[in-house]
């Protein structure tokens, strides 16, 4: 590629070759050991190689292809002296082929071929030309290559230290040659071999090949029957295989797996002291075998932990895990221990461990088997998305292994996961595979562990019948415990669903010669409770059905005992709150449908008597509270929606976007806030997802989707006419398709009930619930104002030249609104300001005309105001007009007259002969007649043809000020106001008079930038004094301007409790008494408003 960097990249090592191993679709394993060991870890002959992509052949000539078919036939990693000894004539296309990139040679010497055959080319000359070679130099060769080298080429192999056929020692590099080695031996009938071939396949969870070599021998040892043992408890033939390992024990000879073999049966059947005795036996055996003695030693630790005995033992075997365990097998067996006895963390990094080992040495199968059992750990804290994660790269690693029994582990694992999760498509789709993939199995426990998932999914589906057709004909020997209790708990399940209550109990009847399962016993005591309360509830409604239709005289009583016993047998209030809550757990712990089951029962259970009129009127007292109401309304759609979080948006006037939430904070508040107020715009906008992070193009588009990992969501507008004033949003983080249109309509209703709310909840004296509008940049009350001035503006648009007065008291925005009259309505590139002075009239001439040096004493050359604007296409703004006297007045006649012209001092007017767009300042008052004590009447009458008036910043309303203020601090890159100020703050700062207007307030917003950037903290009433000096913004309201104007409904109840208190000498109940509440309800009101310590404070005073 023209213009590219060639950059060079050293060898590839450990975690970086397994994360391009997997990339290229490669699970970690022996593949990838031996494609390292091909390209020594450069990164394009690994990719060849794990590929399995090679140079074309037939570039190749004869020479380099004859050498490359010895070198590919032979085993891989050819050794050097080997290659050396070749003949020269054989010998000599090595470069070639290594300069072509079929052959990489190791500094040692070692040759690697980039796709190695598992056979010798049918060749006599080259074969008897590599047999001489091998002769030659065979006893220096690497004995375990040379005897598969041997056999390869027709020899008889050389004998091998018997142990170098032990497989539990075998290095894994070495796993594929032994096999070959040992499957032709035991062809042979090498018994040694035999067995040791039995091991590999055992290492490698291959049982039928290992049972068929136990079961090809005539009289098997004691050493096929131990190995038996395993097959066997791996079949969940635990009975056989318990008699025939404690047979085995019984014998002096017994081999040490058969030991191994106890313990682990021992522990399946709870026999803490079977498991000791092989631990002890074990560890009498020597070091040989202590990893397997400390795999024991795990599993008595978690019997003690589930018999409720203390592990004494557990630290010292977690940390020697930790820091010198080298079994995978044995680490993953710690980290289940470590997160079965609360310690998560030092289990995740146990299972971590276990897997970099596992994907070292090339065991896919328990690389595969720990990632899982990893994925289980963390589904059962609730960490689902990463056990969906983890179970899916277990899936990876397990179908390239070419394994079908941890394949199918996988797959039945990942479709209870998301069974357990409602993503119901999803578990059906694993479900599949899980069937396609044990097609004609006779193994018991795959044909039940499938039926389990399916009648789940039948259950969840609602189709009980369905779900127990999955059960007919399914075995009942050779299955695990596990799956004989779950068996159970979905019958009993299905049984209640079709009404059959007696079924299950006679299921569960039948269930007690089960083994105890602690995580069974409490479902099964519930299964068996709920079955009495349907026969109780059946025997009920026969009761009832037993009622005659005609009450007769004198059978009342009967008939009202029999319908109370009907009626509110199960609806003892008493019981609700306790049930509620029993329930809302139930809702967060489950998952899918059982959790929405769960949610929509606890919707019907109130807190006891009075409990939802409690909301109510709780919702009622917040209403003219700005920073209480949104949060009372919030428990209440939680309350009656059952809603795992609720969060309200409402736009108060003067306030901004105040939220009501329950379990966020304040920052994951904000940002859904944000998200939700983009999404709903207009009054009927509606957000509506059934499963939302299930939805990839919503998992993409949304960060709260993609934070939250949230199934359901529902967000409504808040209206106020066409537009959205807020937004009503819900959400549950567990159950999909929690909401519907039932309850888009429910929240709709009350949205709507909330908008009508907002003009009772308005502190200002604008028109009511009528938006502030904008115009140039002017921001005023109502559209009505808006409409005043824009007509006004509307004067002047398209005239050559005109007149227009801009009043409005110092500091409301004249200045600008000059600025942007001149460019945005007159098309001028601006303004000339001339802020007028009472005093010398020459000195006005001079700065309109300008002067030339000697026309006055003190002249000099000076350009003046009006011929600037000719030059530079500007307006002419005359502000401060109020200043001038009689004869400045007079002066500017003839220049506010159209057509216009000028006479200066003398009196003679010459005509200008350009356009003047003139504009016009003052903020004295001109209402009524007062416009005549300041300027004469010829001269108001031809500066006012056009009348803009801004008024005051307190006659604007509190949301004007908000706005203004929401705009300074933006341009000093602070937050919304309300993440600025605390409530109660901002409900001072925007209701305050600021007789300094704009200028006034820019200035205040500069100090409170100052003081966020030194303390990012809201900003509470006590500190605005500080930044607002010489106000009263922290003592309650606003100055004094002649009204009550600044006071709020919420500030004259505090000022009224109070001198409630005061008069009773800060005594609550007398106070409460005459208030007309409770004392509760006075503690409340005290402690919303942040009163209750400084009433407790002066009651002490006070006494």
């Amino acid at each position: 590629m023209e213009g590219a960097r060639v950059v060079e990249v050293g060898p590839v090592r450990g975690d970086e070759a397994a994360e391009l191993a997997r990339w290229c679709g490669v699970p970690p394993g022996g593949g990838l050991q031996s494609a390292m060991r091909r390209s020594a870890g450069i990164i394009g002959r690994l990719v060849g190689a794990l590929t399995l992509s090679t140079p074309q052949l037939d570039t190749l000539q004869p020479e380099a292809a004859r050498l490359l078919d010895v070198l590919s036939g032979l085993p891989d990693g050819v050794p050097g002296v080997w290659v050396d000894a070749l003949p020269e004539a054989l010998r000599a296309p090595l470069p070639q082929l290594q300069a072509a990139g079929f052959v990489r040679r190791e500094p040692g010497g070692d040759c690697f071929v980039a796709r190695p055959q598992p056979r010798f080319p049918d060749d006599a000359e080259l074969r008897a030309t590599c047999a001489a070679t091998l002769e030659r130099v065979g006893d220096r060769l690497p004995p375990l290559w040379r005897a598969v080298c041997a056999l390869r080429l027709g020899l008889e192999p050389p004998d091998i230290e018997p142990a170098r056929l032990d497989v539990d020692a075998a290095d894994v590099d070495d796993l594929p040659l032994l096999r070959e080695l040992l499957v032709a031996r035991a062809g042979q009938g090498d018994p040694r071999a035999r067995r040791a071939l039995i091991d590999l396949h055992l290492r490698n969870g291959d049982n039928e090949a290992a049972l068929a070599l136990i079961d090809a021998a005539r009289e098997p040892d004691r050493h096929d029957l131990a190995a038996r043992v395993t097959v066997l408890r791996r079949r969940f033939q635990s009975e056989e295989a318990w008699s025939l390992v404690t047979r085995l024990v019984a014998q002096p000879d017994a081999p040490y797996r058969a030991w191994v073999e106890l313990g682990l049966l021992a522990d399946e059947r709870g026999e803490l002291e079977r498991v000791e005795e092989a631990i002890a036996h074990l560890g009498r055996l020597g070091p040989r075998h202590e990893e397997r003695r400390r795999y024991l030693e795990v599993k008595a630790a978690r019997l003690r932990i589930a018999r409720g005995e203390s592990a004494d033992n557990l630290d010292p075997l977690l940390a020697w895990g930790l820091e010198s365990a080298t079994d995978q097998g044995l680490l993953s067996q710690l980290a289940t221990l470590a997160c079965d006895g609360g310690r998560l963390g030092v289990g995740l990094r146990l299972f971590s461990k276990a897997i970099a080992i596992a994907d070292a040495e090339g065991r896919v199968l328990h690389a595969a088997g720990i990632r899982m059992k990893r994925a289980l750990k963390l589904e059962s804290v609730g960490r689902v998305a990463e056990a969906r994660r983890g179970l899916q790269d277990a899936l990876l690693v397990a179908e390239r292994a070419h394994n079908d029994a941890v394949h199918i582990q996988v797959l039945y694992n990942l479709a209870r996961l998301e069974l357990r999760a409602g993503r119901l498509p999803a578990a059906e789709a694993h479900m599949q595979a899980f069937d396609a993939l044990t097609a004609g199995s006779d193994v018991a426990e795959i044909v039940v562990r499938g039926a389990l998932n399916r009648a789940w999914l039948s259950l969840l589906r609602g189709e009980p019948s369905e779900a127990l057709a999955c059960f007919e004909g399914l075995p009942s020997e050779g299955i695990s415990r596990d799956a004989a209790v779950q068996l159970l708990h979905l019958s009993a399940w299905a049984s209640l669903e079709l009404g059959r209550p007696h079924e299950v109990l006679r299921i569960l009847d039948e269930a007690g010669d089960l083994p105890g399962d602690p995580a069974f016993a409490p479902i099964a005591t519930a299964l068996r409770g709920r079955a009495h309360l349907a026969i109780g509830r059946q025997a009920l409604d026969a009761a009832r059905r037993q009622l005659p239709e005609t009450i007769e005289a004198g059978s009342e009583p009967v008939v009202g005992e029999v319908l109370l016993a009907w009626g509110g047998e199960d609806a003892d209030p008493a019981a609700f709150p306790a049930r509620r809550e029993a329930l809302g757990l139930a809702a967060r712990f489950l998952r899918g449908p059982l959790a929405g089951r769960a949610a929509r029962l606890r919707e019907r259970t109130l807190d006891g008597p009075g409990a939802a009129l409690g909301e109510v009127v709780a919702l009622t007292e917040a209403m003219h509270d700005p920073q209480a109401f949104p949060e009372a309304l919030a428990r209440l759609v939680k309350q009656s929606l059952g809603a795992h979080r609720v969060l309200i948006m409402l736009r108060l006037p003067g306030l901004g976007n105040q939220l009501g939430y329950t379990e966020l904070s304040g920052e994951q508040a904000a940002g859904i806030g944000r998200e939700v107020l983009e999404r709903i715009q207009r009054a009927d906008d509606v957000w509506l997802s059934g499963d939302a992070f299930a939805d990839p193009e919503l998992r993409q588009s949304s960060q709260t989707v993609q934070t939250f990992e949230l199934k359901s969501l529902l967000a409504v507008a808040i209206p106020r006419g066409t537009e959205a004033v807020g937004a009503l949003y819900v959400d549950d983080m567990y159950r999909a398709n929690r909401f519907d249109e039932q309850d888009v309509a429910l929240l709709q209703r009350l949205a709507r009930a909330v908008g009508g709310m907002i003009p009772l909840m308005r502190r200002d004296h604008g028109a009511e619930g009528e938006e502030p509008a904008e115009v140039l940049g002017v921001r005023l009350a109502s559209a009505r104002e808006a409409a005043e001035l824009q007509a006004a503006i509307d004067m002047v648009r398209g005239l050559p030249e005109s007149n227009l007065l801009i009043t409005g008291p110092t500091g409301s925005g004249k200045s600008v609104l000059a600025r942007r009259l001149a460019t945005e309505v007159l098309g001028l590139t601006g303004v000339e300001v001339v802020v007028l002075r009472s005093g010398d009239p020459q000195m006005l001439v001079t700065q309109l005309f300008g002067s030339r040096r000697g026309e006055f004493t003190g002249a000099m050359d000076r350009m003046g105001a009006i011929e600037r604007c000719r030059r530079e296409r500007k307006a002419l703004f005359l502000d401060e007009i109020q200043n001038l006297d009689e004869t400045g007045q007079q002066i500017l006649l003839p220049l506010l007259d159209l057509p216009r012209s000028f006479g200066g001092l003398t009196g003679t007017a010459h005509r200008l002969e350009f356009p003047l767009h003139v504009l016009l300042g003052t903020n004295h008052d001109v209402s009524g007649d007062r416009a005549f004590e300041v300027f004469r009447s010829d001269l108001w009458f031809r500066m006012s043809r056009a009348h803009v008036h801004l008024p005051p910043l307190a006659d604007r309303g509190a949301e004007v000020v908000y706005r203004y203020l929401a705009e300074m601090l933006d341009r000093r890159q602070l937050p919304p106001p309300e993440r600025v100020f605390e409530t109660s703050a901002l409900y001072r700062v925007t209701h305050a008079p600021w007789p300094g207007n704009l200028r006034e307030l820019d200035a205040f917003a500069e100090r409170v930038a100052h003081a966020w950037r030194a303390r990012p903290e809201p900003i509470g009433v006590h500190e605005l004094r500080r930044l607002r000096p010489g106000s009263s913004l922290d003592d309650g309201g606003a100055e004094d301007n002649g009204g009550d104007r600044g006071a709020s409904l919420g500030d004259a109840m505090v000022q009224h409790v109070m001198g409630v208190l005061r008069r009773h000498r800060w005594v609550q109940k007398a106070a409460a008494r005459e208030l007309g509440m409770t004392p509760p309800t006075l503690n409340k009101f005290l402690k919303r408003n942040g009163l209750l310590d400084e009433v407790r404070r002066r009651r002490r005073m006070a006494s």
